[in-house]
């Protein structure tokens, strides 16, 4: 599989492929030519031959893509079926750390500390990953800081 170069659209487009041919295997459909799947996602047949490309051949010339197959090989690329572990034990361990904190501090400290959780995810996605933010962001980051802040003067 190659992953060199990719743009950034081509990376985008990849849920929607998986999406669709989710929705075709419910469908029953087994096989499908990149026309036919341009027409269901109103995308080029040459944009979805371009963009399989980039990741190597998944289908047959005139003989299209087998949809469980394409869909399987674009789960791979996306990580669908990885990181599931990551998540549960993430939640679990956060959860746990809570349920002490409850006990240790009581109810109404372990719900502040635990409202500042959005705030320090986004300090951490902008200085880590670079994200930058809208106006309706920074204003929902504003109304956390000010809960969190009349929620300590109220105590």
């Amino acid at each position: 599989m190659k992953k060199e170069n990719i743009s950034d659209a081509v990376i985008r487009r990849l849920p929607r492929y998986y999406r669709q041919l989710t929705e075709l295997c419910s469908r029953g459909i087994v096989r499908i030519s990149s026309h036919s799947l341009g027409q269901e996602m109103n995308i080029t047949a040459s944009q979805i031959r371009q963009d399989l490309f980039c990741f190597g051949g998944f289908g047959q010339q005139g003989y299209g893509y087998k949809v469980d197959s394409l869909k399987g090989e674009i789960g791979e690329i996306l990580g669908i079926n990885q990181g599931h572990t990551i998540v549960v034990l993430g939640t679990v361990v956060s959860f746990t750390l809570f349920m002490r904190g409850l006990q240790d501090v009581g109810a109404v400290k372990s719900s502040m500390l635990a409202s500042t959780e959005p705030v320090s995810a986004t300090v951490f996605s902008a200085l880590w990953l670079g994200t930058t933010f809208s106006a309706p962001d920074l204003i929902g980051f504003a109304c956390i800081i000010a809960t969190i802040f009349l929620l300590a003067k109220s105590e």
